[in-house]
């Protein structure tokens, strides 16, 4: 095994021994959250003409109250502004709807969203004016599950993938970006829940919505086992031009 490929498996170890932490070691916060500002539904579920994936939008660009809270993930002020909310995702064809353990699944949901503030405010001392960026992000790997009551989510544990921009805060040293938003109310018609026909994507239906979004905070045992693993790798290399050490990873 050269130097190379040892420092690689060290590495690969570190890592994985992250992953493999206390459920301790990283934790996810919620540090934004929405919620309607009036009545009546703000994502509709549209079956694609194939009827093997779908879209999921914002109906007409309903306003919210957006909240960003003082935390670990976005130190500061707390925050509370009507926004704008933009949400377009999609499901591209060959991918049916699943039933699993007495679930509605839709997996495969890729997009952006955004809030954009309405009006201005104040964070930190700096002042911000109407149509800032208060959260926006692109996903991939979202997955819609439900029945009366569901929620949209990313979840990086799941293979989903979301990543964060934000005027307000520093969103680009984040990580294990996650978020769900809730369907409160699911209405088909007259017919209320989720639901699809075998081998089909989700039937059409719209959907009152709040929604959290997180990421992770590593705390220091998860970081001391990356350290480890890293040291690793270096007493790998000094072994190749030293001989033999006393102690040595098994890979």
């Amino acid at each position: 095994m050269n130097a190379f490929t040892k420092l690689a498996a060290a590495a690969t170890l570190a890592i994985a021994g992250l992953a493999a932490a206390p459920a301790g070691a990283t934790t996810i916060i919620n540090f934004a959250q929405y919620q309607q500002k009036n009545a009546g539904d703000t994502l509709v579920w549209t079956q694609s003409a194939a009827k093997t994936g779908g879209t999921l939008q914002d109906i007409g660009d309903p306003t919210v109250i957006f909240r960003l809270w003082d935390t670990d993930v976005a130190h500061g002020d707390p925050v509370e502004v009507l926004a704008t909310l933009q949400f377009a995702g999609v499901v591209d064809d060959g991918n049916p709807a699943q039933t699993l353990a007495g679930f509605q699944v839709q997996q495969g949901l890729h997009g952006t969203f955004s809030f954009t503030s309405q009006q201005a405010f104040t964070r930190n001392g700096v002042d911000y004016a109407a149509g800032a960026n208060l959260l926006s992000g692109a996903f991939s790997g979202g997955v819609i599950m439900g029945v009366a009551t569901g929620a949209m989510s990313v979840d990086p544990l799941a293979g989903g993938s979301a990543t964060y921009l934000s005027d307000v805060f520093n969103a680009g040293n984040l990580d294990f970006e996650t978020f769900t938003i809730s369907l409160n109310a699911i209405h088909r018609g007259q017919l209320n829940g989720l639901t699809h026909l075998s081998g089909k994507s989700l039937s059409n239906f719209t959907a009152t919505t709040t929604g959290q979004f997180g990421a992770a905070v590593p705390e220091p045992g998860a970081w001391a086992l990356m350290i480890v693993g890293f040291a690793g790798a270096g007493a790998m290399l000094r072994r190749r031009r030293t001989g033999p050490a006393a102690v040595a990873l098994r890979i």
